[in-house]
């Protein structure tokens, strides 16, 4: 089962609904302030899985959400991210069925509409990253297989800076992102209130799994090898203990 890692994680959404069900109106997991809303997507059996290149495997729970073509899904948060000072780290596992259309895992700072979308990870004109509706930078991959996500946000004084790693070790925090956003070209504050997924492709449809938000690395990076488990061994002084 999934562990969380201490009170750094903030929100986290693991899909651990009824397989077949509709998404839409599911109020499981923590961290939001209400359930899915609109758009139509349905929960399948199972989780999405990571193994990063050391062998470290995400820790995952539950089953995972399958979007259906021409829809877009979302859910508030019960904290809003941004305050000035402050970092946020988001993960996901994301497959988006084929990486031929426009789809992404969508943060609003507001309404779920193009005016308040902050950033978008997915494709919209290429696979890749989207800052504030205006800057992309695109990934060296052009598959259309599962990938890992961790996605952190400078919430600094002026614009914010945006980091993005795919498929990363799960151990510690890389030093170089593989797409990065200055606080120039982010363009503006990346602070949000609400997260979620749109999938306009035909047929196409995008997989989502292990929606994580926290404070730091470790938070949103979860594998067994955070949580030791503890043998009690027979030896010596057995007996005085017990005594």
């Amino acid at each position: 089962p999934f562990q969380a890692n201490g009170a750094n994680l903030a929100v986290h959404e693991s899909f651990a609904y009824t397989a077949a069900s509709a998404l839409s109106g599911q109020a499981g997991g923590s961290g939001f302030s209400a359930a899915w809303q609109d758009g139509n997507a349905s929960v399948a059996s199972g989780s999405l899985a990571y193994t990063d290149a050391s062998g470290l495997t995400l820790e995952s729970s539950g089953n995972h959400a399958v979007a259906t073509p021409n829809t877009r899904l979302h859910r508030p948060l019960a904290n809003a991210r941004g305050a000035d000072g402050t970092t946020t780290y988001v993960s996901f596992i994301a497959d988006p069925g084929d990486n031929a259309h426009f789809w992404g895992v969508e943060f609003w700072n507001g309404n779920p509409d193009q005016t308040d979308r902050v950033l978008q990870i997915g494709n919209e004109t290429g696979f890749g990253v989207r800052v504030r509706n205006d800057t992309n930078k695109f990934f060296s991959q052009t598959d259309s297989n599962s990938h890992f996500f961790v996605v952190k946000i400078e919430h600094l004084a002026g614009n914010d800076a945006v980091s993005v790693w795919i498929d990363p070790p799960l151990a510690s925090e890389p030093s170089a992102p593989d797409l990065s956003f200055t606080p120039a070209e982010s363009g503006g504050f990346v602070a949000f209130n609400r997260i979620g997924l749109g999938n306009f492709g035909t047929p196409s449809s995008q997989a989502i799994d292990e929606l994580c938000i926290g404070n730091d690395w470790n938070s949103v990076t979860p594998h067994p090898e955070d949580f030791p488990n503890f043998e009690l061994v027979a030896g010596e002084g057995d007996a005085d203990n017990a005594a």
